[in-house]
């Protein structure tokens, strides 16, 4: 199994440190998962607003090529810093056959299932609420709710585009 690992870091400042660390903890997720060849993209100095990234494309890339079976990234972050951006990359991978995984999550998950994974993950009881900019806790029913909502909003704007 071909495993690709993603390291992201915006500022050049702590990159080498932070580097180290997102690396050294995607290689033991890595190891973990028997991987017989590792690909590692680094973005350094690259923020996670925009998608268009030397390391991120040259692993698009890759996997539309059918050369990597898994990304392994620290956590959802690492590919954008929007929901939008995360779920973009999510469903490309997706139609590429790649799974994501995340050394940073509730659970080791496949991520091939897509947008019902990444909300899985979502910690209970805190949402981003992104139309109104801050943070609220709530119940897991308002919750679910809520991000349901959020997911079909972004779903029908991430597929009114791909349509045009």
């Amino acid at each position: 199994m071909t495993i690709a690992i993603y390291v992201r870091v915006a500022r050049k400042e702590v990159s080498n440190m932070a580097i180290e660390a997102q690396l050294n903890s995607c290689r033991e997720l890595a190891a973990s998962l028997s991987a017989s060849n590792i690909i590692v993209y680094i973005d350094d100095g690259y923020s996670g607003i925009e998608l268009d990234r030397p390391g991120l494309n040259s692993m698009l890339l890759d996997a539309q090529n059918k050369q990597i079976d898994t990304v392994i990234t620290y956590d959802p972050s690492r590919l954008a810093r929007d929901y939008a951006g995360v779920l973009t990359l999510i469903d490309e991978f997706d139609l590429a056959g790649v799974n994501i995984q995340y050394v940073v999550s509730s659970q080791r998950t496949d991520y091939r299932q897509g947008v019902a994974r990444l909300l899985h993950d979502i910690n209970a009881g805190t949402i981003i609420d992104d139309t109104r900019d801050f943070n609220k806790t709530v119940d897991s029913t308002e919750q679910e709710k809520s991000l349901e909502e959020s997911l079909l909003s972004l779903m029908r704007a991430l597929y009114s585009k791909r349509g045009a």
